[in-house]
């Protein structure tokens, strides 16, 4: 009894590792930006890790206040626009995206707490006809339960990091007639619109 209520108060506290699956920001549902213009223009989604199922993540932008949110931006001038010159807006106030050091420490999926599987044991208990009874340990399950988890944990957050990179305006370059696909995170979901621009526009 003692080691299924250690088993069950692990599972409650740790659960199971989530494997991430990747956002393909590319082939997302887009919401118009109402800075839409002939020169420029923005689209923009929310919710992006619960779109892909990644419930882990999704969870920790409510713990931390933390939230992703996709942009596709379209240079329709004549010229290339660095996306490390975009500035964000919500109306005219100025969003100032959360670093992705910030986003992936806040948002990563913890790989320590499935240390907590360590202790447990499959045994068996034989019983005499006397009364008497004997424990056997069979196998040391919570070894093997720890290692796979914080394997999964440890992938799924490695793949996450470079998607973070992967998909960053600062490593990017928008020439004329194209669009490109970035994620930011902001402090808070209730900014709605977003709408990006050039810094001197």
């Amino acid at each position: 009894m003692k080691n299924i209520s250690f088993l069950l108060f692990a599972i409650l506290m740790s659960g199971c590792a989530g494997s991430y699956k990747s956002l393909d920001l590319a082939t997302l549902n887009y919401t118009k930006g109402s800075g839409t213009s002939n020169t420029y223009s923005t689209e923009y989604r929310y919710d992006i890790l619960s779109t892909r199922s990644n419930k882990k993540y999704a969870k920790k932008e409510d713990k931390s206040g933390i939230s992703l949110v996709a942009i596709k931006f379209t240079n329709n001038s004549e010229e290339a626009v660095k996306g490390s010159e975009l500035s964000f807006f919500n109306g005219d106030q100025q969003i100032t995206p959360v670093d992705k050091e910030t986003v992936y420490k806040k948002l990563k999926q913890g790989s320590a707490i499935y240390l907590l599987y360590l202790p447990i044991v499959l045994t068996q208990t034989d019983c005499s006809n006397f009364g008497g009874c004997e424990t056997k340990v069979l196998f040391p399950i919570g070894i093997p339960l720890a290692l796979i988890n914080i394997l999964i944990s440890s992938s799924s957050n490695s793949t996450f990091k470079k998607e973070l990179v992967e998909y960053d305006f600062e490593n990017k370059v928008i020439q004329p007639g194209q669009s490109e696909y970035a994620i930011i995170g902001v402090k808070n979901s209730n900014y709605g619109v977003i709408n990006a621009f050039p810094t001197e526009r």
